[in-house]
């Protein structure tokens, strides 16, 4: 019996591991006892462990005021978890990067994407590339820059350096914030 101090927006399991992250302080356990207990450092990323019905920080959690919106498990690796939302870093202030950053499991550390989206910008989705070794990505949401590179709500991450993708519109120029990702095959028939 246990609950997160705000709004659980997504989850992942991964093993034995329930991952959540939102719009949450903390995760408090024994709501029922007299002495409910605050898990510390569980700011908007904790983990449940289903094996032993235990809760658990993630690394330092998100920075204070940070919103996890989504988790993205990792295609190329069962150890690695993407975060992403609206932050600033994780809760040490040790990673700066705005509204993404990979969390790995084993080490429970968090490193971020360079400096992630502009100052106040959201990111709404990750999808990695296939075609990639594991470090490139497309991204979306709602941002001006990515790392300091002109991006526009949408661009493609290739490990190191952020780069527009062409044709690509936003806020300036377009339709406004990217929300979802796809990649379709053109050369598959139905």
């Amino acid at each position: 019996n246990a609950m997160t101090v705000g709004t659980c927006k997504d989850c992942a399991i991964v093993g034995t591991n329930l991952f959540v992250c939102g719009n949450f302080t903390s995760v408090v356990i024994g709501l029922d006892s007299a002495s409910p207990t605050t898990i510390a450092q569980t700011q908007g990323f904790a983990r449940f462990n289903l094996a032993t019905n235990t809760w658990f920080a993630c690394g330092t959690g998100l920075a204070a005021s940070g919103d996890g919106h989504r988790i993205v498990p990792s295609t190329f690796s069962a150890d690695i978890l993407y975060v992403i939302g609206l932050f600033v870093g994780n809760g040490s202030g040790s990673v700066v990067c705005n509204g993404i950053m990979r969390y790995t499991i084993s080490t429970d550390t968090f490193t971020g994407f360079g400096t992630g989206c502009s100052a106040g910008g959201t990111v709404e989705c990750l999808l990695q590339d296939p075609a990639g070794v594991g470090t490139n990505f497309f991204f979306g949401g709602s941002f001006a820059s990515f790392n300091g590179v002109l991006t526009v709500n949408m661009g493609y991450w290739n490990g190191a350096t952020a780069t527009l993708i062409a044709g690509a519109t936003g806020a300036s120029g377009g339709t406004g914030a990217v929300n979802d990702l796809l990649i379709y095959d053109l050369s598959v028939s139905p």
